[in-house]
């Protein structure tokens, strides 16, 4: 009997130190993560933030907590952030919702967000993918760029080739007009 309660105890240390390391690790993670990391409530109200969001957007924990997330979020991406809301409520376990986020500086940056609902919290990890997104509209502009470059390039190909012919003709005429005038 006395073997079995040591090894309890025994046990016992080994599994608080476990939770311990564990919950290190967890608030090591939500420290360093590059990510920004929410939780907030079912009414969009901000319970936890980690320190990424002072790094990429600026504002400090305590501007955070106690807020809806919407204050932050653009006004033209509030729909489809409440579309999101929407499909969670709907039982879908997970949604992926970009919008952009007010930097507290006045610029904006666009957050890739994945939403986990659990017990009546929302779990939120989002990503900084503005630079993604402007090179994604900068290729875009560059490609229709090329598009009326080419066209552009056809046109004055066919102009060419147009004054060519019309210059090929008028010889043509010059030449009948010369004739014409030698016989008169």
């Amino acid at each position: 009997h006395k073997g079995a309660l040591d090894a309890l105890a025994i046990l016992n240390e080994t599994l608080e130190q476990q939770v311990a390391e564990r919950t290190a690790d967890r608030d090591r993670m939500w420290r360093l993560s590059a990510d920004l990391l929410l939780v907030a409530g079912e009414d969009s109200i901000i319970t936890a933030v980690n320190p990424a969001w002072t790094t990429l957007l600026g504002w400090s924990e305590r501007e955070l907590i106690g807020r809806s997330y919407f204050k932050f979020i653009h006004p033209d991406d509030r729909p489809s952030t409440l579309a999101a809301g929407q499909q969670l409520s709907a039982g879908i376990p997970t949604v992926e919702v970009e919008n952009r986020y007010s930097h507290k500086d006045g610029s904006v940056r666009t957050i890739l967000w994945t939403v986990f609902p659990q017990e009546g919290r929302l779990h939120c990890v989002g990503r900084d993918v503005t630079a993604e997104r402007e090179a994604a509209e900068t290729l875009r502009r560059t490609e229709e760029a090329l598009r009326q470059s080419q066209k552009m390039d056809a046109v004055g190909q066919l102009t060419g080739g147009i004054a060519h012919d019309f210059n090929n003709m008028l010889a043509v005429i010059m030449g009948g007009i010369d004739l014409a005038g030698r016989r008169l």
